[in-house]
């Protein structure tokens, strides 16, 4: 007897099927590939999931919440499913908790006032980009609001490798090339530097910028709460100053007032 797809209804061949790990229903190889390319792996995988990319144009991560910043393994899990920073091998190790060792050291040495907000899987690791300190280890390499930090996958405390970079404002971000010719990622701020190979299932660009924004937004941050360390009355008492001298107008002093007085 000929079965249908459980997602489309398309008529399924011999060749042409996928058994879901996730509830053991079926759907033809299109629509499962529809599931992949939007990061699902086959070790979470549901036919309700499937639906949601088939017929709705939805990836999977949609679907996913988690607390940013972050600061337990469960949401640095979600995040590297949500945002596909974690290629599929990558993934199917997250699911067997082969990078549980990682993420706990990393979480375990975050301080009280900081938070992940971006998280990303690496295959090679370069210390201060020299390609005879390379690390070949799976690792984790995270950014908090503080600090880039980084976490090989080897499973003890003992035998490990990591490391920590502060960020300032003196830093740089660049696609390169290994000498081996992989993709990497050059990371360089005022006093040190570090390239590593991604292992994500989006393009080495998008990495860059997604980790780019994640650095602007934590400086901007910092500068904003150093702003507001003055008291709204110095705040005003500053703007009426520049509105008075005619370096603003009426209406922008009207719309900073506004948001100084939380109006």
């Amino acid at each position: 007897m000929a079965k249908n797809c459980e997602v489309c209804g398309k008529k399924l061949g011999l060749f042409n099927k996928t058994i879901l790990k996730g509830d053991k229903s079926l759907c033809c190889s299109d629509c499962y590939g529809k599931y992949l390319k939007g990061g699902g792996t086959e070790f979470d995988a549901t036919v309700k999931s499937v639906k949601t990319v088939a017929i709705d144009g939805i990836t999977v991560f949609d679907q996913i919440t988690l607390s940013l910043p972050i600061r337990t393994i469960d949401d640095v899990k979600k995040y590297l499913i949500k945002y596909r920073t974690a290629g599929f091998t990558s993934r199917e190790n997250v699911c067997k908790g082969k990078f549980d060792f990682a993420f706990d050291f990393l979480i375990s040495n975050l301080s009280s006032d900081e938070g992940i907000i971006c998280v990303l899987i690496t295959s090679n690791f370069f210390d201060d980009c020299r390609e005879s300190a390379m690390f070949n280890n799976d690792g984790v390499l995270i950014i908090t609001n503080k600090k880039v930090a980084y976490c090989d996958a080897k499973a003890n405390y003992d035998k490990h490798y990591s490391k920590i970079v502060g960020i300032d404002e003196a830093y740089s971000i660049q696609r390169t090339k290994t000498s081996y010719g992989f993709d990497a990622v050059l990371l360089k701020t005022k006093t040190e530097s570090i390239c590593f190979v991604p292992s994500t299932s989006i393009e080495i660009n998008d990495i860059i910028n997604l980790i780019d924004d994640a650095i602007k937004k934590i400086i901007s941050q910092s500068k904003t709460v150093v702003v507001n360390n003055t008291s709204p009355m110095e705040e005003l008492k500053k703007l009426k100053e520049l509105l008075d001298a005619n370096i603003i107008t009426q209406e922008e002093f009207d719309l900073k007032k506004k948001q100084i007085l939380g109006l």
